[in-house]
């Protein structure tokens, strides 16, 4: 049995009252967990606090490893959100950012920095009192680094962004996968901007809508099976 924190990635229905739940744990990596009767009425604990997000204290078994399905032995909330569960802007742009890490956090070995980078994101979402608008835009930006195909800025700032190598370029690339100068102007402010600074990234609406499209179009271009983001159209139709 070991004692870890975890973030809840993704909830399913198993069988009548149960559940089963990826989670990113601090101590394990992203382990696959079977939680018996918690949607029962007869339980103690609520299902409520096992939602995409929720950020647990955890003692759980790992007796089958990593690939297999464990058994949760207590849970309890380790942080309490005060305004996703409220805000559905908040909410929606929470939804993108776990389908996105569900598509591309594979660790399956402790990972102690990438768990605090995905509890500090949430928490920041949850905390800050600036627009949230532009805040899916630097969480994509900085997960690149963390899942090894960050952008690189040694050629330094040239007018087009190119998608497939990930570098700026002063030529068009000859492919169809770049940005143009504007998007490629905002996306460099986007990689030199702090969480705590998102809501500085001045772009209208239209171009934020791109600029995410495209940012996905990255995500395909370097993660094996991506696909596309079924969180995003509502998220785009939120934010226009």
């Amino acid at each position: 049995m070991i004692k870890t924190r975890g973030i809840v990635l993704r909830n399913m229905k198993y069988r009548e009252s149960s559940m089963i739940l990826d989670i990113y744990t601090e101590e394990l990596g992203l382990r696959s967990y079977l939680v018996n009767g918690v949607r029962s009425s007869k339980s103690k604990k609520s299902a409520n606090i096992l939602q995409p997000m929720s950020q647990l204290d955890l003692i759980v078994y790992d007796t089958k490893g990593a690939g297999q399905l464990n058994r949760i032995s207590e849970f309890k909330l380790d942080h309490f959100y005060r305004k996703i569960p409220f805000d559905v802007v908040r909410g929606m742009i929470g939804q993108c950012m776990i389908e996105i890490l569900r598509k591309t956090v594979k660790d399956v070995e402790a990972n102690p920095v990438m768990y605090r980078f995905i509890q500090s994101w949430f928490r920041f979402l949850d905390s800050t009192t600036e627009s949230v608008k532009n805040i899916l835009i630097v969480f994509m930006v900085e997960l690149t680094s963390m899942v090894g195909f960050a952008f690189d800025l040694e050629k330094g700032k040239d007018d087009y962004f190119d998608l497939q190598e990930g570098v700026f370029t002063a030529e068009i690339p000859l492919h169809l996968y770049y940005l143009d100068p504007q998007l490629s102007e905002y996306l460099y402010q986007a990689v030199h901007l702090a969480k705590s600074e998102c809501h500085e990234l001045n772009i209208p609406n239209k171009h934020r809508s791109i600029l995410i499209d495209q940012l996905v179009i990255f995500y395909r271009l370097h993660v094996p099976s991506f696909g596309e983001l079924s969180t995003l159209d509502i998220l785009r139709g939120i934010l226009s």
